[in-house]
């Protein structure tokens, strides 16, 4: 489609962000990172995501496969930078935890001018569930850390690490 860009291109890319950013009132970026696995972005991460906030990209939505990652603003822009998996059928659970990211979104409208404004950022934490059947059924870590292995001291790790870069983002609160 001519509003997807499939691969990162550090000259084009943040190109194309721009010019959506001129036509659009609210641009959205989803960025799968190679080589994000860590607790915390790395160099690259950051400097892609500051390239595309720079370039009018209103949120960044990324994701590194079993990575959980903290999000933060940078300037205007709400970073999240890996909400990591939101189902899998691994073993181990820490494969099994993702986030889900929210944020308001509000237009005031002031004549012929438009203002978009990001407020009340939030994140929970999920995790897969295996059930009887195979598959995983997909729950708010909050309501099902007792009845994991471990899963309190989990909830209060990645609650840390969420929150890492930016305190400001608050936790719970999505169902």
């Amino acid at each position: 489609e001519s509003y997807l860009v499939n691969v990162y291109n550090d000259e084009k890319t943040p190109l194309f962000v721009n010019k959506a950013a001129e036509q659009a009132d609210l641009v959205i970026v989803s960025i799968a990172w190679d080589g994000g696995q860590g607790a915390l972005p790395n160099d690259r991460q950051r400097q892609v995501a500051e390239a595309l906030a720079g370039a009018g990209a209103s949120i960044i939505i990324g994701y590194a496969e079993n990575a959980v990652q903290p999000a933060c603003w940078i300037d205007d822009t709400l970073v999240f930078y890996s909400l990591g998996n939101l189902y899998s059928e691994a073993e181990a659970v820490t494969d099994r935890i993702g986030a889900l990211g929210a944020v308001t979104v509000t237009e005031t409208i002031y004549g012929d001018r438009h203002r978009v404004e990001l407020t009340n950022p939030k994140m929970d934490l999920v995790v897969s569930v295996p059930e009887e059947d195979t598959h995983a059924k997909v729950q708010f870590l909050s309501r099902v850390r007792q009845n994991l292995e471990t899963g309190s001291e989990l909830y209060t790790g990645y609650t840390e690490t969420l929150q890492r870069m930016d305190d400001s983002i608050r936790i719970g609160g999505l169902r």
